[in-house]
């Protein structure tokens, strides 16, 4: 109410809390770490100080891909001690650390945060880092970049929002000029594994919410406890793909709520009508 005139989409900065857990878990299968790996102290709460980030996987083993799928802290966060040069890599590759690159439109990141590497050797301080409750914040756009990247298979992608344009009076359309893809941010076969815990986290995980009878809807739904009073924050990120080879990727946060299945029934919803599906 504060606040009714900023674009969050491009302006609103938060903390991305577990919804980093694609970028981390891309770091980790990047260092060769199986999805179906044990992970220890899934279930255990994630205590920092006044912050305290639960799990509960419903009786499903503890295996990393479960971690992802019921939105578990605890691995990610270790991940950020035991894999910091990966997972620093993995926070700037996939554009977390600039303003997203979008024609006529001034986007914005927050504040870039010390790197991994350059912090104490401190368990709790990289541990906030991993679990998303650190310094790093994030736009809904940036979040949508990391959905769209794992969606292309690896590749960045080229933000714009029109392909063509029609001058008044005429009958066609100007192919406006479109940037091509950009480099890897990650392996195509890393993605491809991003893709299966996207897909574990919909059909038998915390973002159940967003599965369609008929598609097949990849995304990883989470929460936050955002800015200097900790406000919850409820994130979906996920994306499906076309039949002509394109995909339609989204992002969801859903502000003053922790309720991410709550975010992933929103997402599911949006991805549905996006590709005409009633």
């Amino acid at each position: 109410p504060s606040a009714p005139l900023v674009n969050r989409v491009i302006q609103g900065t938060y903390q991305p809390g577990s919804a980093l857990e694609t970028v981390v878990l891309s770091a980790l299968l990047t260092d060769k770490v199986p999805l179906d790996s044990a992970v220890v102290a899934t279930d255990t709460p994630l205590q920092f100080d006044d912050l305290m980030l639960p799990c509960n996987l419903n009786g499903a083993s503890p295996t990393l891909q479960n971690a992802y799928a019921m939105d578990c802290p605890q691995p990610f966060a270790l991940a950020a001690f035991e894999h910091r040069a990966n997972v620093q890599q993995a926070i700037e590759a996939f554009g977390l650390l600039r303003p997203p690159a979008l024609a006529h439109f001034k986007t914005q990141t927050g504040v870039p945060p010390s790197p991994l590497y350059a912090l104490a050797d401190d368990k709790v301080l990289l541990g906030r880092q991993g679990a998303g409750q650190g310094s790093l914040t994030v736009t809904p756009l940036q979040m949508a970049i990391v959905a769209a990247t794992v969606a292309n298979h690896g590749n960045a992608v080229s933000l714009h929002m029109a392909d063509a344009t029609r001058p008044p009076g005429s009958t066609s359309w100007q192919p406006l000029n479109v940037a091509a893809d950009q480099p890897a941010v990650t392996s195509q076969s890393v993605a491809t594994l991003l893709r299966t815990a996207m897909r574990a986290a919909v059909t038998n995980g915390t973002a159940h919410a967003a599965d369609r009878d008929g598609l097949t809807i990849y995304g990883h739904a989470s929460f936050a406890l955002s800015g200097p009073k900790n406000n919850a924050i409820s994130w979906f990120i996920g994306f499906v793909d076309l039949p002509n080879g394109n995909s339609i990727a989204t992002a969801v946060v859903l502000e003053n709520t922790r309720d991410p299945p709550a975010a992933a029934l929103i997402g599911g919803a949006a991805l549905q009508a996006s590709v005409g599906i009633k």
